[in-house]
């Protein structure tokens, strides 16, 4: 404690004083005071201070909260598309409706022959509609749509590892394809190892499956990335075009989505 409020304390106790305050609210490095700072009064000084800490503190709570809508909007998008998909798969086809038509025709009517007759397998003798048969028809309208499955061809055009052509699999979950400098296993294995590109973050960007689709995300790389010209924004999934050209440091990789056997 100071001996009297109108003796100021010496300013290097001072911001001694502030770095342990704010080391409460934000882990910071010890905290370096400048001439400038060795000027101010205590109360200037820790006025100041206060104020770096508010931004701080405003810009991680900014960035945190873009993640999070980032993150809301893809899971969004991968919601919708299961539901339109399961909405398409449950209901009945034209053709089924017609053979459960044809089923519903009086005891002794005559059904059709020939190639185009398809109520006729489903028809019991007499005309009426039989009951395994319309337990077939019931079956093939509630099969779900079967999703496509996709491989993402990624060659790399240009840069330190021009040449590198390989098959990446998104839907793998244990080794999401990565992009990057490191040399782990989700970019050896399934993905793209670029250690001599000294642009490329370590863990670069990402590519992902979902809802049919595939997604690639940039994440939070220190120079960013570039999908087909447009800067990419750091940690929010964007659909991969089927072909396409990604900037990742020095290296432009083509993608290319394929079906997978």
């Amino acid at each position: 404690h100071w001996p009297a409020r109108h003796e100021p304390a010496p300013p290097r106790q001072a911001a001694a004083m502030a770095s342990e305050a704010a080391a409460d609210i934000v882990p910071t490095a010890p905290m370096q005071l400048s001439d400038e700072d060795a000027q101010l009064s205590v109360e200037a000084f820790l006025h100041k201070t206060c104020d770096g800490l508010v931004r701080d503190v405003l810009a991680s709570a900014e960035s945190a909260s873009n993640r999070l809508r980032a993150s809301f909007r893809a899971e969004k998008a991968s919601i919708l598309s299961a539901y339109d998909a399961a909405a398409a798969a449950s209901k009945p086809s034209a053709a089924s409706s017609s053979r459960a038509g044809a089923g519903a025709a009086p005891p002794g009517s005559l059904s059709a022959t020939g190639p185009g007759a398809s109520a006729s397998a489903d028809a019991a003798p007499g005309g009426a509609a039989g009951p395994a048969g319309g337990a077939a028809t019931e079956a093939k309208a509630a099969a779900p749509a079967k999703t496509t499955r996709w491989n993402v061809r990624a060659k790399v055009m240009s840069g330190p590892h021009a040449g590198i052509d390989t098959v990446l699999r998104p839907r793998q979950r244990r080794l999401v394809p990565k992009f990057g400098r490191s040399t782990g296993q989700q970019f050896v294995k399934n993905g793209i190892s670029l250690p001599e590109d000294d642009e490329v973050s370590t863990t670069h960007a990402k590519l992902e499956a979902r809802g049919g689709a595939v997604w690639v995300t940039d994440l939070d790389s220190t120079n960013g990335s570039v999908l087909d010209g447009a800067s990419m924004p750091p940690g929010e999934p964007l659909p991969l075009p089927h072909q396409c050209i990604l900037r990742v440091g020095q290296s432009d990789i083509h993608l290319t989505m394929e079906p997978a056997e």
